[in-house]
């Protein structure tokens, strides 16, 4: 099954359960898919997936640390719940250990690490399993 059909699958059942958070954010996601093109392919939608989730921690990022009132708080609550979801659909990330394990295969004991070649083998290997800033960060503590 392609991953635009199980969204809207989720979508049907979040409306079902009268879980608008989960029923837009879905109906937000599948329609921009669709402009796309009719039935985007898994890549495209798991880029989609990566924008959306890029948009929601910068919109978290711009609220104040303080709520003033319940408007911010409650707008962050709702970010982190979009989060989530968002989350549900992307492959396990690997962690910093995951990380380490991969780069530590590849460099070999007492030599420097080629940034660009273990940058590339992470995203031809790795695509939407980790978070390039985390695997830059330690990628350059091995050069």
């Amino acid at each position: 099954m392609k991953l635009i059909e199980q969204i809207r699958i989720d979508r049907l059942e979040a409306r079902k359960i009268k879980d608008t958070v989960k029923a837009n954010l879905l109906g937000c996601l599948i329609a921009d898919a669709c402009k796309m093109v009719k039935e985007p392919e898994d890549v495209d939608v798991m880029n989609l997936i990566g924008s959306f989730i890029k948009l929601n921690k910068q919109t978290q990022e711009s609220l104040p640390a303080v709520s003033v009132d319940g408007y911010d708080k409650a707008n962050r609550d709702k970010c982190n719940a979009e989060l989530l979801i968002l989350q549900g659909y992307r492959p396990a990330q690997l962690t910093e250990e995951d990380i380490k394990g991969i780069i530590e295969s590849i460099v070999k004991p007492d030599t420097k690490a080629n940034i660009g070649m273990l940058m590339k083998h992470f995203s031809e290997n790795y695509k939407d399993q980790y978070d390039g800033k985390l695997v830059s960060t330690i990628v350059k503590q091995y050069t």
